[in-house]
């Protein structure tokens, strides 16, 4: 009898023993998921933001080919402006030495030359940028 009470005790032990480690394996469980819910919440807050900067940088990106863009053609509008005040130039050098038609007309011909061949090399040398 004192055996099967000892047996019983011993049993009554190792079950409380386990209900205990039960226990304490579930709070650790809980504390488990509770933590994975946090990460996963970080995760996706991470994912968001990551989309957000990714959006900015593409249109950032468009800006600044845009500008790029616009920064060619002022140049070129630039390098035209300098043609044509080179070409007022002349005239008014021309005019004020008393050049017959026929060298009006030859210094024309000659600044429409100067000036295309300069818009050229201007759009050539902004392109290849």
């Amino acid at each position: 009898m004192e055996d099967d009470q000892r047996g019983k005790d011993d049993i009554r032990e190792q079950m409380t023993s386990a209900e205990r480690r039960a226990m304490v394996i579930a709070g650790e469980l809980e504390e488990l998921r509770t933590q994975l819910e946090a990460a996963e919440r970080a995760r996706k807050a991470a994912e968001a933001e990551l989309h957000e900067t990714s959006d900015r940088v593409s249109e950032l990106a468009a800006a600044n080919n845009s500008l790029v863009t616009s920064k060619r053609k002022l140049e070129i509008d630039i390098q035209a402006m300098q043609v044509r005040s080179q070409l007022v130039l002349l005239v008014d050098i021309k005019t004020k030495y008393c050049l017959s038609k026929s060298q009006i007309g030859d210094l024309f011909d000659f600044c429409r030359y100067v000036v295309n061949k300069q818009v050229i090399a201007a759009v050539v040398i902004l392109v290849s940028k």
